[in-house]
């Protein structure tokens, strides 16, 4: 999967079902605001580490490229941990 939209990273939902399907997440932060010809360009880019990624690395995962369009991975499981901490707490279930 490819986004833009980095608020994906604060969804309990999202991220568990990244983890359930064992999905391969890139968020690539420049494509915000971008032309469809931007985009399309920041996607092929992109495109050569996606699959090197894929390839080195087992699912599930999620990437975020920067707005220089770097590779960064990102800790969704500790992530997703915190928020279902949160979601317990926040609805009295300790």
């Amino acid at each position: 999967m490819i986004t833009s939209d980095v608020a994906t990273l604060k969804s309990m939902l999202f991220l568990a079902a990244v983890q359930k399907y064992r999905a391969r997440v890139f968020i690539l932060e420049a494509l915000n605001g971008a032309t469809p010809e931007r985009k399309a360009e920041l996607i092929v880019e992109a495109f050569d580490t996606m699959v090197k990624i894929c390839r080195e690395r087992p699912a599930p995962l999620v990437w975020r490229f920067n707005e220089h369009n770097k590779p960064v991975a990102v800790d969704f499981k500790n992530k997703l941990g915190l928020l279902r901490r949160q979601a317990k707490t926040n609805w009295g279930m300790t």
